[in-house]
């Protein structure tokens, strides 16, 4: 029998390969008993429901005529999203037995695995549902992955709405059942207190998912996370981030799928990355790991660059250069006198007369210090230098790369840090979606960026086994003991 593609590329490396994000199919019927034994009848029929209504991949879309898709702005969901053609990858990614049978074709050794399920589950406003949703997911997939670990392991859903539910599912999944990966959302919708006040849920259901701000667990969030964040930490479970954002503003198109969805889970990521990076968690947490998938590298590298551009122009040893009470009013007068046009000139008596236009429209923007709450906005990272802000982001954060992702470069360019550190990045394929038509040649495709000299072989061994082998032991040395990596692949 011929070898695929990515088998015969694998037999040509000297090191393993590692996927971080392979998305596994749940047969419902079974999956139903593990939420019936959660919370019975009820809550099967409430998670129907909620597949139904739009959370899931809604099909509410189909029954609507264009006309009122559009007056609803009823947003096109994802469509023909999962394998179809090739019958074997579907199997593949729904039977745990058969996809250790077919890895070698994949030319995969170990794989990161994501029940779709568990994508949304995390996101369910609902906690009545989210909660014992996410117990019954993990008890479903610890049960179907038993006996498959020397290839593979799956991720926990974790519900994160609270820092408390999620240390109590971190404590069941992680403590208990054993897993070894965390899945997280990005954020959680929380209501605008004012609107929720004028438009109480109650008298407008259909309203109240509009009203929301979106907390990202870090600035301007209302919970304390660091016992969760600790938590993660004490257990050595890195946190890995499906975070999507079609529906945002922007990406609600009700006629295009591809308009919602291209660069949303950058979007998604870019948002928990920002936000836990200026709200100082990874200076408190420096252990921790978390793994962005699906947005590739460009925006990681907009992000670094962007928060150090910031801090230089905006830190706390340069913004009293902006600090409006250090104008030379009487200074500014005079070279108003000396050079403004005789109708300017006509306006003004002295240099006070002058104060209020001096900004003209950005006069709204401006106040004195002592009306601002937070003169410097890198308070909670406090950073000394450029090379600080490297040393508190490079570590913490890991990208996921997806086959044909030709962003990937930007894992090995270290212009940005003066040290030479390299932005974080991991093979991770999002096999078992669209993303992927063909396991048996995603390898081979991925080694074309060696090919075509967008990265060298020293880059690609980094991006499909070192980075993430360091990814996921930097908290659990013993992550890939009894596996394929280390009785040899």
């Amino acid at each position: 029998m011929a070898l695929t593609k990515s088998r015969f590329r694998r037999e040509q490396l000297t090191h393993p390969v590692i996927d971080s994000d392979v998305h596994s199919v749940e047969f419902i019927p079974v999956l139903e008993d593990f939420i019936h034994v959660e919370g019975g009848t009820k809550l099967v029929e409430k998670f129907r429901l909620e597949i139904r209504n739009g959370r899931f991949q809604s099909s509410i879309w189909y029954d609507l005529s264009p006309e009122e898709r559009h007056r609803q702005r009823c947003q096109r969901p994802p469509w023909w999203s999962m394998p179809a053609a090739r019958t074997e990858d579907l199997a593949a990614v729904s039977l745990p037995a058969f996809l250790a049978e077919k890895m070698y074709d994949h030319g995969t050794d170990y794989s990161i695995l994501y029940s779709n399920i568990a994508t949304f589950a995390v996101l369910t406003n609902d906690p009545d549902l989210r909660i014992p949703l996410c117990r019954a997911v993990n008890r479903y997939q610890f049960e179907l992955f038993s006996g498959h670990h020397k290839h593979m392991t799956s991720a926990a859903a974790i519900p994160l709405f609270t820092p408390e539910e999620g240390i109590a599912e971190l404590e069941h999944a992680v403590g208990e059942l054993g897993y070894k990966v965390a899945l997280i959302t990005g954020g959680a919708p929380r209501p605008i207190q004012a609107l929720a006040e004028k438009y109480p849920a109650r008298d407008h259901p259909d309203l109240a998912k509009h009203i929301v701000w979106f907390d990202t667990f870090g600035i301007d969030t209302e919970y304390d996370y660091d016992p969760f964040w600790e938590a993660a930490t004490r257990y050595g479970v890195p946190l890995m981030v499906h975070k999507g954002t079609q529906g945002w503003n922007g990406r609600a198109s009700n006629t295009n799928f591809a308009f919602n969805q291209v660069g949303h889970f950058a979007a998604g990521s870019e948002a928990i990355t920002r936000s836990l990076f200026l709200s100082g968690v990874t200076r408190r947490h420096p252990d921790l790991r978390v793994g962005l998938l699906e947005g590739g590298l460009g925006y990681a590298t907009n992000l670094l660059s962007d928060l150090i551009s910031s801090w230089q122009r905006r830190g706390k040893h340069v913004v009293s250069m902006l600090d409006p009470a250090r104008i030379d009013l009487d200074a500014l007068f005079l070279l108003y006198q000396t050079h403004a046009p005789d109708r300017v000139k006509a306006k003004l008596t002295d240099a006070e007369a002058l104060a209020p236009f001096i900004w003209g429209v950005n006069a709204s923007g401006q106040g004195p210090a002592s009306a601002q709450t937070m003169l410097d906005e890198f308070a909670f990272v406090d950073p000394a230098s450029e090379q600080e802000i490297c040393d508190l982001f490079l570590p913490n954060f890991y990208f996921g790369v997806e086959g044909c992702d030709v962003s990937v470069s930007h894992g090995f360019n270290t212009v940005l840090n003066p040290n030479g550190a390299e932005l974080k990045c991991f093979w991770a394929t999002d096999a078992g979606h669209w993303d992927v038509p063909d396991l048996t040649t995603i390898l081979d495709e991925t080694w074309m960026h060696v090919e075509h000299g967008i990265i060298v072989e020293s880059d690609f061994r980094k991006l499909v086994y070192e980075n993430p082998k360091q990814f996921y032991t930097h908290g659990n040395k013993d992550f890939f003991a009894n596996t394929a990596l280390e009785w040899g692949a």
